[in-house]
């Protein structure tokens, strides 16, 4: 079977409706990669950058204006705002401000859409703009460091070595 028919792009073109949907942003499309292998098991990738850094806006990305809706969700993007707030240091800021400017062809939120032949709904995926947002890079391992430690109530070893390896590095 191939993957024309409409009932097998219903993933795609719920992301075709929310894209053209007026309410919301723009977006930015940056490339398209699909997998090399048969056409049934093969995923399609479109990533995109959003130039809005709220996390509200962070949030309609995801739940592409809540036309995805599932406790898993919803429990992800409680712990994406954790990691969110530690590693851009936000803890404490509303929703719906956004992080400072960051004028740059690289600046906003990058995005990546994934879809399968058959999925009613495409997996989104957020790349957290540490680049251009967060105070350091040793912020960043810091926070990723109480980040782990903390939602997975394990021994701290692995990222404890990780963050004295880069420690000597840097």
């Amino acid at each position: 079977p191939h993957c024309s028919d409409n009932e097998k792009l219903g993933a795609f073109l719920m992301f075709e409706d929310f894209a053209q949907d007026p309410s919301t942003p723009p977006l930015e499309m940056d490339m398209l990669a699909i997998d090399l292998v048969r056409p049934a098991d093969s995923r399609l990738k479109i990533y995109f950058r959003a130039r809005e850094t709220s996390f509200a806006s962070v949030r309609q990305m995801m739940t592409m204006g809540n036309r995805i809706t599932n406790p898993s969700l919803e429990a992800g993007l409680r712990n994406l705002r954790k990691l969110w707030d530690g590693v851009l240091a936000q803890t404490g800021v509303p929703d719906d401000t956004p992080l400072p400017s960051a004028n740059h062809r690289t600046g906003g939120i990058l995005y990546n859409m994934e879809f399968r032949p058959g999925s009613t709904a495409p997996n989104v995926k957020v790349y957290i703009p540490a680049r251009h947002y967060a105070p350091s890079d040793w912020h960043v391992v810091t926070a990723l460091n109480e980040y782990m430690y903390g939602i997975n109530e394990k021994s701290e070893l692995p990222m404890r070595t990780y963050t004295e390896t880069l420690r000597k590095v840097l």
